[in-house]
């Protein structure tokens, strides 16, 4: 499933970090495939903000390189379509739900 969290990076385990990043990449190949089905019906789901991607790229990329992971892919991308847009509070909830490490790192940022 493509899913931007939009969530504060810092916040994210290792695998929703680098998953989503690798997902932006996947959008935007969706979007220039013209897979247009695809990306607004995830855009009804609350799930991108095409609006967001490039942005939300770099914020990614800045946490990895914190995190001290390579980064190889750059993401081109401007936004024609603005399709979308994130719950970021429903976001962080269901993240902390599904997954151990991302509620653990959730957690202590708001200690």
């Amino acid at each position: 499933m493509t899913r931007m969290w939009c969530v504060d990076p810092e916040l994210l385990c290792r695998q929703h970090l680098l998953g989503e990043h690798k997902e932006l990449h996947q959008l935007v190949g969706h979007i220039r495939a013209e897979h247009m089905n695809a990306v607004k019906g995830h855009a009804d789901k609350g799930q991108v903000d095409t609006s967001r991607i490039a942005t939300r790229h770099e914020s990614l990329v800045g946490e990895m390189h914190k995190r001290g992971y390579n980064h190889n892919s750059p993401l081109e991308y401007d936004d024609t379509l603005g399709l979308g847009e994130i719950d970021e509070q429903a976001n962080l909830d269901d993240l902390a739900a599904r997954c151990d490490a991302c509620r653990d790192r959730i957690e202590a940022a708001h200690r």
